[in-house]
């Protein structure tokens, strides 16, 4: 299989092995892959003894429909398959081929393992075992760090690696609620957690000291608990960005923060291969913009499209690579320029009223113009004392 944005996609091999022909010849792929991959799958074929290409045989492999790193490893089986190896019918197999026979690991390969139907048994990276049997508890995964594992599991001398049903540890993205929060306004915390319940998006306007971003962090702990469906797109939609943690999966919905520095492509996604942006990262939790006045305009305008379709597309190679996005949106912004946490940065403590003149505060929220409708709820907040200055006053 291979990725074709966040959804898996079955690559068609085709192997022929010619006693007559001499060499390997893979077609199907661009040619600087086909140079590389021939070298690393010839040698993985000599070293486990399977066949002397240029002396016993020749291999022709066909490649009907793309092939990405993670579909290496099934190009091997193929090619064993056809030097005489026997393969079980209906086996998957996933990983990219290292130089020295190290099954290297599979973006994606979350979504992948969940795609399989009931019973199936593949052959999967041995680090990656625990996320793909937490995908398809139904499905079986053998676990392989090399090519020689694979050999060994095909001629039936190695154990299975990880078996039907394995539990993973599920990670919760997030620590933080609103239990720590008693000395906000009773009314706005409880506006903001019904917005959150509501997957109703928010908008916090205050200046230092409101608390916006205490508020706007814990907005995702107010969301409804996810289902089974919806942590399922949530991992594997980690994982093709390769952030799955390293042991378990994700058990609660991401909470994403980007800077406002960060590049229209990273906010969206794409690149080659094409990677989930921010937005994608946040489908089912919070993508949270703090700061958003100092965003980039362009960004904003094409995030706003992206957050209105509830997707977005990046074309490679004559394919559409759709990448859902569909998170709850919380924006937090001061109130003027001058309460901005650049600008009080060098100032002494204490407070610091507002002088800006009208029309900068004006221009100043302007610049998020093109993502304005995107909110539902607007919120300003009023500058919050703290528990000692209340008992005094």
């Amino acid at each position: 299989m291979r990725l074709v944005g966040v959804e898996p996609a079955v690559v068609e091999v085709e192997s022929v092995a010619q006693p007559s022909a001499l060499g390997l010849t893979i077609s199907g792929i661009p040619e600087p892959m086909r140079r590389d991959l021939g070298l690393r799958l010839r040698g993985a074929l000599v070293r486990h003894g399977v066949v002397d290409l240029g002396r016993e045989a020749g291999l022709d492999l066909r490649v009907a429909n793309g092939l990405g790193r993670e579909a290496e490893a099934a190009l091997f089986v193929a090619a064993l398959h056809a030097c005489g190896v026997p393969v079980p019918e209906g086996l998957f197999v996933f990983g990219g081929l290292g130089q020295s026979g190290k099954l290297e690991h599979v973006r994606g390969i979350f979504g992948m393992a969940a795609a399989l139907p009931p019973g199936t048994t593949a052959i999967v990276p041995a680090f990656q075992a625990e996320h793909t049997a937490a995908a398809n508890p139904a499905a079986t995964f053998l676990a392989a760090a090399t090519t020689g594992d694979i050999v060994a599991h095909l001629r039936g001398a190695a154990p299975a690696g990880v078996g039907q049903g394995a539990q993973a540890p599920k990670v919760m993205p997030y620590t933080e609620s609103f239990d720590d929060v008693a000395h906000f306004d009773p009314a706005i915390v409880a506006q903001v957690r019904a917005a959150a319940a509501a997957h109703k998006s928010l908008l916090l306007i205050g200046a230092e000291g409101s608390g916006r971003a205490m508020l706007a962090r814990r907005v995702v702990a107010a969301m409804p608990e996810p289902s089974a469906a919806e942590l399922a797109t949530i991992n594997a939609i980690h994982s093709a960005a390769n952030m799955l943690p390293d042991r378990g999966v994700l058990g609660g919905r991401p909470l994403r923060q980007p800077h406002h520095t960060i590049s229209e492509v990273g906010l969206l996604g794409g690149g080659t291969p094409v990677i989930p942006g921010e937005v994608t990262l946040g489908h089912g939790g919070v993508l949270w913009l703090n700061d958003l006045p100092e965003y980039r305009r362009g960004a904003l305008s094409l995030l706003a499209h992206s957050l209105k379709k509830g997707e977005h597309v990046v074309v490679r190679n004559d394919e559409n690579h759709v990448l859902p996005a569909r998170p709850l949106l919380v924006g937090t912004a001061a109130s003027c320029p001058c309460q901005t946490t650049e600008a009080l940065a060098n100032r002494p403590p204490g407070p610091h009223p507002c002088t800006c003149p009208p029309e900068r505060v004006q221009a100043y929220h302007a610049r998020y113009d093109a993502l304005r409708p995107c909110f539902d709820v607007v919120i300003h907040l009023p500058v919050v004392k703290p528990p000692a200055q209340r008992a005094a006053s």
